[in-house]
């Protein structure tokens, strides 16, 4: 059973951050219209991995050792080639952070990495403990 498509109701800490989305990202206001041919939520988390692309992207890898005996593993992509911030101290730095089973490899990672590429930046992606082909170490975080 469906329900009839409604404009979403945006609940907000106080009246001036209401105004100031309203005003700055009008579409947290418009009415959502899922996609025709997928419009169940399980189906596009299905369907994501088949129709999504993934743009290349090399990382340079760092493990950290943590206190516990466990690591954390940072995949960076520096972006030397940046021709908005070619002195690399000056390059903004964008820290991405995976969903909680995601890795650095993720389609949506991926592509956040691309669009900050073009703006110039420099990313780092922290990968969790024990995903990204990276071992789990400890058993019990401290």
């Amino acid at each position: 059973n469906r329900l009839p498509l409604q404009k979403p109701q945006l609940v907000t800490g106080g009246e001036s951050f209401s105004r100031f989305l309203q005003d700055h990202c009008p579409v947290v206001t418009e009415t959502y219209y899922p996609t025709v041919w997928c419009w169940e939520s399980r189906g596009q988390t299905l369907l994501r991995p088949f129709i999504t692309s993934k743009p290349p992207v090399q990382y340079r890898n760092e493990l950290i050792k943590t206190a516990d005996g466990g690591q954390i593993s940072l995949d960076w992509f520096d972006n030397d080639n940046s021709t908005c911030y070619m002195d690399a101290s000056t390059r903004p730095t964008i820290l991405l952070l995976p969903g909680l089973t995601g890795t650095s490899k993720e389609s949506y990672i991926l592509h956040m990495i691309h669009l900050s590429e073009e703006l110039g930046y420099r990313c780092v992606v922290f990968n969790n403990r024990g995903v990204a082909g990276e071992n789990l170490l400890v058993s019990k975080f401290k």
